[in-house]
């Protein structure tokens, strides 16, 4: 059975999760035909889905259960391209003040590339009492 959290979107497209823990959330892609756009390259959306899952991990590790997020600001730099492997999206949260998060990720590729990086702030929604 699914958690709270299952998203028939990120099935849908492949993502697996992985660690959500200690301000650290972690998904990865095998990349598929479906997933390159006309170049022959995974599509620059696709690698957004992947750095924006990674982060709300992140985010979501430090939550309470009562508590809710969502993306206030999103920044991906492309800095090669992808067409056959595994992509891995790591965030880190860098600064959680009130209500606002921010977090860094890295995504790189099964032979150690960094393919991308990104920044995104996130506004927590509700009471974070334990």
């Amino acid at each position: 059975m699914p958690d709270e959290h299952y998203s028939p979107f990120l099935n849908f497209i492949g993502i697996e999760e992985g660690l959500s823990e200690n301000g650290v959330g972690s998904v990865s892609l095998e990349i598929r035909p479906h997933h390159l756009q006309a170049a022959g390259q995974v599509h620059g959306g696709l690698m957004a889905v992947l750095v924006d899952t990674a982060f709300f991990r992140a985010v979501r590790s430090i939550m309470s259960a009562e508590q809710r997020t969502t993306t206030i600001e999103l920044k991906v730099n492309f800095l090669e391209s992808a067409n056959s492997g595994r992509l891995t999206a790591t965030a880190r949260i860098i600064s959680n003040r009130d209500r606002l998060t921010v977090a860094d990720v890295e995504v790189t590729s099964d032979d150690g590339r960094l393919v991308a990086q990104g920044l995104g702030t996130f506004l927590i929604i509700g009471s974070g009492g334990d």
